[in-house]
């Protein structure tokens, strides 16, 4: 064979390999890009909280968030579920986005039956919800399923 043949097989071959090269690296960076990319989206989603109290009393209770009046906390003789349309419209419902609140009880003089710090995160990979209290005669319970959390504060 004349060397000249020789010579582009050779430049035809490296020149595959090249290539090969190439697309796998492309890939490669590609997947990786995916993978990093989706790990990372951490789209946060709001709650649908639902606050209500099992302690019956003659006085009237308002809740507060963040200092600013949400509504009258309505007792109710049991507790509501997630799946119960009508228990929860009894309840005083609140869309509450991934956050830190500062969640009061007041009755109509204002004065501060009890306190409690409620901080919530819900996005596509991860739930969190904690609740913290000085206060040593009332407390909070809740209840969660997907995007609803139901709160019972007593007092």
């Amino acid at each position: 064979c004349p060397d000249s043949y020789r010579e582009g097989n050779w430049e035809i071959f490296w020149s595959s390999i090249n290539i090969l090269i190439m697309k796998q690296l492309t890939f490669i960076a590609l997947l990786l890009s995916v993978l990093l990319l989706s790990g990372c989206d951490e789209k946060l989603r709001p709650f649908q909280v639902y606050f209500w109290t099992s302690a019956k009393s003659s006085t009237t209770y308002y809740l507060y968030l963040n200092d600013t009046i949400k509504g009258e906390l309505p007792y109710l003789p049991e507790q509501p579920e997630c799946g119960d349309g009508d228990a929860k419209k009894k309840t005083l419902h609140l869309t509450m986005e991934s956050g830190t609140y500062k969640i009061q009880i007041k009755n109509e003089e204002g004065v501060v039956k009890y306190t409690q710090q409620l901080k919530i995160k819900l996005s596509n990979h991860s739930k969190e919800i904690s609740t913290s209290t000085d206060d040593r005669k009332g407390g909070a319970r809740n209840v969660n399923e997907g995007d609803c959390l139901i709160e019972e504060i007593y007092y």
